[in-house]
């Protein structure tokens, strides 16, 4: 409900941050719509988080929601109460008013103080996860489950190919979980065997990207500031995307900034990753001198 005590000055901070997209009445949501939320004001609500249910965790919130009479809007959230649901990006929040769920808030960031953050995985790390991936017994692993992959038996993970199979692996529990989670923990180890090195693998092109990215400001039609100091010193360069097919090079595009051009290769490699793409720096002004002295 909107917040009836007008104490939105008292409340700074918003560390979950995401889109909210109301429920229509056909749906359960309001029938009168997205509240009519005052701009001086936020929308105070209760709200839980999946899996969880609303009778086990439900808790309070804050929403600032940037289009108060949109169906979909850019939201930011706050907790109400230090003990709440631990939420992440792609966490879904589910909004409600009395017994029923008004909203749904898709998690996109959450601001961190740095108390809980991870440190970032150094190269060390990584070869350390990939060699554990490496020592295990080989793969594939598929998770078999009575009732879903075969009529009865036990539950376990198989291992290797079909035309080679190597040890069953079994997992017990003490004391055991519910029977839907059994299944979900086969799950996760047997695809851990193959998401690992996918992981890894796209741990390593994600750096090599940020390689590319130059460790002191860009020059000329940049994001960073543009000082007086630096402004004419520099020819203004676009950056092009290229790759050599066969040696017949093509062109993806061209962009004013390397951060744009490293996110384009990005874009583009998961849609062709077998092209190895790289970033041509042109002098712009220097072709365009040469383009009018030769008119």
């Amino acid at each position: 409900m909107p917040d009836p005590s007008g104490l939105a000055g008292s409340l700074p901070t918003f560390p979950v941050w995401g889109t909210i997209i109301w429920l229509t009445p056909e749906q359960g949501g309001r029938r009168s719509g997205p509240p009519p939320t005052p701009w001086d004001t936020y929308y105070f609500a209760t709200a839980y988080v999946p899996p969880h249910r609303r009778e086990d965790t439900l808790a309070s919130v804050v929403i600032d929601v940037s289009v108060r009479n949109a169906w979909q809007s850019h939201a930011k959230l706050r907790w109400l109460a230090d003990s709440h649901p631990a939420v992440g990006r792609g966490s879904c929040i589910f909004i409600t008013e009395g017994p029923d769920a008004v909203a749904i808030f898709t998690v996109e960031h959450v601001e961190d103080s740095g108390a809980h953050r991870h440190p970032p995985l150094s190269a060390q790390h990584v070869a350390e996860i990939v060699n554990r991936h490496r020592a295990a017994t080989p793969g594939p692993w598929r998770s078999v489950i009575e009732g879903r992959d075969h009529p009865a038996g036990e539950r376990f993970i198989m291992t290797g190919p079909d035309e080679d199979r190597g040890p069953d692996l079994y997992v017990t529990w003490d004391p055991p979980p519910a029977e839907d989670d059994r299944g979900a923990d086969l799950d996760f180890i047997a695809h851990a065997r193959h998401d690992i090195p996918a992981m890894a693998d796209e741990i390593g092109r994600l750096r090599d990207l940020l390689d590319l990215l130059p460790s002191s400001p860009e020059v000329g039609g940049g994001e960073t500031a543009d000082t007086p100091a630096s402004r004419g010193k520099a020819p203004a360069v676009a950056y092009v995307v290229q790759a050599d097919r066969a040696a017949g090079v093509v062109q993806f595009g061209a962009f004013t900034t390397m951060r744009e051009a490293v996110k384009a290769i990005d874009l583009i490699q998961a849609e062709d990753p077998t092209v190895d793409w790289v970033v041509n720096l042109i002098p712009v002004y220097a072709h365009a001198r040469d383009f009018v002295k030769d008119r």
